[in-house]
């Protein structure tokens, strides 16, 4: 799910393409195809990137045209964002990071943790949750250079806003707080068992839970409230857009 130039994009695992909605109306304006099992997306460089978990591949869409190139990739990439003029995906299976050049196309592969999952933009740098390592890797997005957080746990997905990363521990059931600018652990925060993507709205970060509720921790005070039920099975992926979440 992404909310970007003017619609919300939702990648659709099954049927290998993405669904563009107007945010306005609920209705479906296009169908894109793209490779096997689209899973997480991102926008940059007026284009929608979508992470091909099924085709080891990333699918660039103009959001104008729809018009579409795909660029190979590392084993099962699992999320993806877009930093430093350039495109970034978690390759899950082979514990790396691969960047996509949105000028010229080239590629460049970077070693992190073990089953990199969720990956986030801030201060400079591009942060990856490595889920089997319990760690995050910064790549600077100006130099290239990799180092290493040590946070605990099953680190897996993210949200973001300004110089905060909030990553999901699905093992401790906490989303964990990062100040990007001092590259250390800000707070822990008790939410449901097994959290999974979030985005930012409205002064709080989101986060939906397994279990089927959704989680609201305050910007500034990590004050949680919910959970507020979704009545939905595994709710997995949640976008801010347009002043609401989907």
């Amino acid at each position: 799910m992404l909310g970007a130039a003017g619609s919300v994009w939702v990648a659709d695992f099954i049927d290998t393409r993405v669904s563009r909605i107007d945010p306005a109306t609920g209705r479906i304006t296009a169908h894109v195809r793209t490779g096997a099992q689209p899973c997480g997306m991102a926008y940059g460089a007026r284009s929608v990137w979508v992470e091909n978990y099924g085709g080891d591949s990333v699918t660039r869409i103009d959001a104008r045209t729809l018009r579409t190139r795909s660029y190979p990739v590392g084993p099962s990439p699992y999320d993806v964002t877009f930093a430093g003029r350039a495109a970034w995906t978690t390759n899950h299976g082979d514990g790396t990071v691969t960047r996509i050049d949105a000028a010229t196309g080239r590629e460049r592969t970077f070693r992190v943790g073990a089953s990199p999952v969720g990956i986030a933009r801030a201060d400079g740098a591009v942060w990856v949750a490595n889920q089997g390592s319990g760690t995050l890797s910064r790549i600077d997005t100006a130099t290239l250079k990799v180092t290493t957080i040590k946070v605990g746990g099953k680190p897996s997905w993210t949200a973001y806003a300004g110089n905060t990363i909030w990553v999901g521990d699905q093992a401790a059931g906490t989303v964990v707080r990062i100040d990007a600018r001092t590259r250390s652990v800000a707070a822990r925060v008790k939410v449901g068992s097994t959290p999974n993507d979030g985005d930012v709205l409205h002064g709080a970060a989101w986060f939906p839970d397994m279990s089927g509720g959704l989680y609201r921790i305050g910007q500034r005070s990590n004050a949680v409230t919910g959970p507020f039920p979704l009545r939905a099975g595994n709710p997995f992926t949640l976008s801010a857009y347009a002043g609401r979440l989907w």
